[in-house]
């Protein structure tokens, strides 16, 4: 999905993503959360794949992705071409949605002419699976903790390949994400007020309260502008 700058129109088409839930069709396996609540920022795209060799530090462009399986569940492979013999291997990105990626690293000491890889799922990171969340509200909020009615908001995950993507807060500053990778290290945002004007650059955690009681909605995390922006 494109970055624009906030706006009717792509306000429309964000809340028509969050409406689908799971009637909307997807391209790609997802886990169970994200199957019964949606995607957000998925359109039924393939994934944005990426790969890097690591020998020379230079991307690979052109790299061909293969429907493995049409699925259920759908998986999705791609072809490294050429392969060469290197110790320091490939890295390999894939970007489902703006929250949800899967990475992955290839080495092998055989000289082959290609090599293909079923891609790790929706998750996947460094090899294991990263608990990825149904439902993430977030409450936008300023620096003295007020929440910020009908703020429009850059989701700008630190993901190779993904995105911004741009929402809209309710009435109580309040945007509820679906299908959220969990990230320790947070995730950037732009702040906009009712009217599109610039607040701050900040950020939000990448990580849901923990809930006593598990059928509870869970409580908004809550945004901060980045350390030094004005009061």
């Amino acid at each position: 999905m494109l970055r624009v700058a906030p706006g009717l129109m792509h306000w429309l088409l964000a809340a028509m993503l969050l409406a689908a839930g799971a009637s909307m069709a997807q391209s790609f396996t997802l886990p169970k959360e994200c199957a019964k609540y949606g995607a957000t920022g998925s359109e039924g795209d393939d994934p944005v794949v990426l790969v890097v060799d690591n020998d020379v530090n230079r991307w690979l462009i052109n790299v061909p992705l293969r429907l493995v399986s049409p699925g259920p569940p759908i998986q999705w492979g791609i072809i490294i071409w050429p392969f060469r013999n290197t110790q320091a291997g490939y890295s390999i990105f894939a970007t489902f949605t703006p929250f949800l990626t899967s990475d992955a690293f290839v080495a092998d000491s055989r000289s082959m002419p290609s090599y293909e890889l079923i891609l790790p799922q929706p998750g996947v990171t460094a090899g294991r699976q990263t608990m990825i969340y149904d439902v993430f509200p977030v409450m936008i909020v300023d620096s003295q903790n007020a929440p910020i009615p009908n703020a429009f908001v850059d989701f700008i995950p630190d993901f190779v390949g993904s995105s911004p993507l741009t929402l809209r807060a309710d009435g109580n500053g309040v945007i509820t994400l679906l299908c959220v990778q969990q990230n320790f290290q947070g995730y950037n945002i732009t702040v906009h007020d009712s009217t599109g004007k610039y607040l701050y650059d900040g950020s939000m955690p990448g990580k849901r309260s923990t809930q006593t009681n598990a059928s509870a909605k869970p409580a908004p995390v809550l945004s901060s502008p980045h350390p030094g922006v004005p009061k």
